[in-house]
């Protein structure tokens, strides 16, 4: 899945505005004004971001083209431990214990995990689940060569936000009429 629908994905399913605001009443706050919405985004992107990112950005800084072969094994570990669930259920574990506020957010990591086990084929970038315990991972469909699928997971994603910007309205427009 690429970074954008990741960043989407994260703040629909894991912020106070997304699917949370359908079933919980938050007020007058606005989607975009909401902390959680842009640290849910943060936690979707860091597996790629802190992956791929540094060493795209690297060649970017260097002059040179973003390409994906003779990528540094080092590189390439940072991916392996960015997209393990042990990992991210250990940082938010962490997270627990320092500010509990931060976990449904935080939740976007695994999300993306999730998500890209079934996005991903074997090879370079499958997803590994459990690593560096168990090399256990699932034969996906790679997005990037399957145009349908990405069709797919953002005409999902676009009714998913119709959803929740509708759903939301219309529970803040009943309580504003509501008489007390």
């Amino acid at each position: 899945m690429d970074i954008l629908a990741h960043a989407l994905y994260g703040a629909a399913l894991c912020s106070r505005s997304g699917v949370q605001s359908i079933f919980i009443k938050q007020g007058n706050k606005k989607t975009i004004k909401d902390w959680t919405f842009w640290a849910s985004c943060f936690f979707a992107v860091i597996p790629d971001l802190f992956s791929l990112g540094i060493y795209f950005s690297y060649l970017s800084i260097k002059g040179i083209g973003i390409r994906w072969y003779g990528m540094p094994y080092p590189i390439l570990f940072l991916y392996k431990i960015l997209h393990s669930l042990p990992s991210a259920l250990l940082i938010i574990l962490l997270i627990r214990f320092i500010y509990k506020p931060l976990v449904l957010p935080s939740l976007a990591w695994p999300l993306h995990i999730v998500i890209d086990a079934f996005l991903h084929d074997q090879g370079k970038f499958k997803t590994p689940l459990f690593f560096p315990f168990i090399n256990m991972n699932i034969k996906g469909i790679n997005w990037w060569e399957n145009p349908w699928v990405v069709e797919i997971y953002w005409l999902v994603l676009m009714l998913l936000w119709i959803i929740i910007i509708y759903k939301g309205n219309k529970s803040e427009h009943r309580t504003s009429e509501t008489v007390y």
